[in-house]
């Protein structure tokens, strides 16, 4: 579990890592396989609400990988798309670091795309695509979150958020009305936070 603590109060104090401490948490990545599973999403939670979490993911995404397997085709994952400038992983850190630091906006960023490497396609001119993507992450979104025993509140809300981050917007009162019943507010503008991140990363 040190080398998840490890990596959290870096990214939660704005500590730099040893390099000899940080090839020592990479030498013990493999062993978070033994650690209970509750106390590996209590240090993941806050770790992923911390103000360097995206440093940290990026320097060290084999931890990500072994906390969440899901997230493994995504590292490197190369989109082929002209939308997008990082591969899959490093797009789903930047929309992380995009969102406000809470729990189920902050895992649903991360997740968001998790399904992406499943539903690549690519057209007759090189460009790739990813049809139904939204919903395929939805599902390794909860199948992760239920694996963590994350809350249900929290993993309900984030696979929500996933399940509809490809929701087209539009500029009206009808729209932002009918999705506003919908969803709820608090919902409804976390929608829309994880949105603007993601076009923004």
């Amino acid at each position: 579990l040190r080398v998840l603590r490890g990596l959290r109060l870096a990214a939660q104090l704005g500590f730099s890592l040893h390099p000899d401490t940080a090839a020592a948490l990479r030498r013990h990545i493999p062993q978070l396989s033994l650690v209970a599973r509750e106390r590996i999403w209590a240090e993941l939670v806050r770790l992923l609400c911390s103000p360097g979490a995206g440093k940290i993911l990026l320097d060290f995404p084999e931890a990500a990988v072994q906390a969440v397997p899901e997230l493994g085709p995504c590292v490197g994952f190369d989109q082929r798309n002209p939308h997008h400038l990082w591969d899959v992983y490093t797009h789903s850190v930047k929309t992380l670091e995009g969102v406000p630091p809470s729990p189920a906006l902050r895992l649903a960023a991360l997740l968001h795309d998790a399904g992406k490497p499943a539903c690549f396609t690519l057209d007759g001119a090189g460009v790739g695509h990813f049809y139904g993507h939204a919903q395929k992450s939805a599902a390794l979104a909860r199948a992760a979150l239920e694996r963590l025993r994350a809350p249900g509140g929290v993993r309900d809300r984030a696979v929500s958020l996933v399940e509809r981050h490809h929701l087209p917007v539009e500029a009206s009162e009808k729209w932002a009305g009918r999705w506003l019943s919908r969803l709820g507010p608090d919902l409804f503008f976390d929608l829309l936070a994880l949105k603007r991140a993601d076009a923004l990363a």
